[in-house]
């Protein structure tokens, strides 16, 4: 019967700990969560500036082709994005809206217009 008794009616020593304890366990939920978005954030922006890295790459390349007149280079530069699993897709359009070039990934059907 004590037992039962000291589980009902704990000593202020006990509520105490137990206080603590889940103070404890939820600044620790909490510091998880911030460090997860810290590191998601993180990673989104490196793939960000890598993404926008590429695209200035590739850009001043068409551009380069396109100037001199070289259509078919222009989709040889875009075919270097294969190494990208994850771009799917791209295109160069001219000034009149005509596509001059593109590349699309293995399972797209067709370039977007």
């Amino acid at each position: 019967m004590t037992r039962w008794r000291t589980f009902c009616d704990p000593s202020i020593k006990h509520k105490l700990m137990a206080t603590g304890l889940f103070a404890m366990a939820v600044t620790a939920v909490c510091i998880s969560g911030v460090q997860s978005f810290l590191s998601w954030r993180e990673g989104r922006d490196e793939a960000v500036y890598d993404l926008m890295s590429t695209a200035q790459l590739i850009g001043m390349q068409v551009a380069r082709e396109l100037t001199l007149g070289s259509i078919k280079e222009v989709s040889d530069a875009l075919a270097t994005l294969g190494a990208r699993p994850d771009i799917r897709y791209a295109a160069v359009y001219d000034n009149t809206g005509r596509l001059v070039g593109g590349y699309r990934a293995g399972g797209i059907a067709a370039i977007p217009t």
